[in-house]
């Protein structure tokens, strides 16, 4: 494919990814489970990466405030790749309607996403190309995500509280299981080197991220 970016898709992904298509979207405007229903944001959501990007990016600001549902739905149907595609390196789903129209884009395709769209009624799809992690900020948030099909769950780990754990590749939280991601303890290069989130059969597997 000619360009490198899309309106959605940055074809050649990032340091952390590696060389793998990523889709992203406007962070807050496309993240319907970023806030409670008191208006206020989740814990992880207050320190959120991808608006500190577009806060001090402006190619990326510009790029993704440019982009809408239906261009990554579009831009995913005419992808020709071998790659698995990181699904919302910024931005998420905001309906179920997105998610479907995801889905139907990624039918010849492989990919993986995490999302906090389930605290909307976004039900994961469980079709065998897509590993589907809902991503988990309070302990009381694994049995709604896993009521709307959510398997794998994804979680962000204080830096302290896991130093004082004993820096383990495998943190155990609210009788859970997950793995501390590998690009993180520089045991892999990136998520294409690594396959842990893409890769693992079954749809197990549960990942932690250290915050940063």
């Amino acid at each position: 494919m000619a360009k490198v970016y899309l309106k959605s898709i940055a074809i050649r992904g990032n340091g952390k990814v590696g060389n793998i298509p990523i889709t992203n979207l406007e962070p807050v405007a496309t993240c319907p489970g970023a806030k409670k229903e008191d208006g206020t944001f989740r814990k992880t959501c207050l320190d959120c990466y991808a608006i500190k990007t577009m806060k001090f990016r402006k190619n990326a600001r510009k790029k993704w405030s440019n982009a809408s549902a239906q261009d990554e739905i579009d831009e995913l149907a005419n992808l020709k790749t071998n790659k698995p595609v990181r699904l919302h390196g910024a931005g998420d789903f905001i309906d179920q309607e997105h998610l479907d129209g995801v889905s139907v884009s990624m039918e010849d395709k492989r990919g993986w996403y995490y999302t906090r769209s389930f605290h909307v009624g976004v039900t994961a799809k469980g079709t065998d190309n897509m590993q589907e992690f809902a991503s988990i900020d309070e302990d009381e948030d694994v049995a709604i995500a896993r009521a709307k099909g959510y398997n794998r769950l994804a979680r962000v780990v204080e830096k302290k509280e896991w130093e004082d754990g004993g820096k383990k590749k495998l943190v155990v939280l609210n009788n859970e299981n997950y793995v501390v991601c590998p690009e993180q303890l520089k045991t892999k290069a990136s998520c294409e080197s690594c396959g842990f989130c893409f890769n693992k059969p079954g749809k197990v597997g549960n990942v932690a991220f250290i915050k940063h």
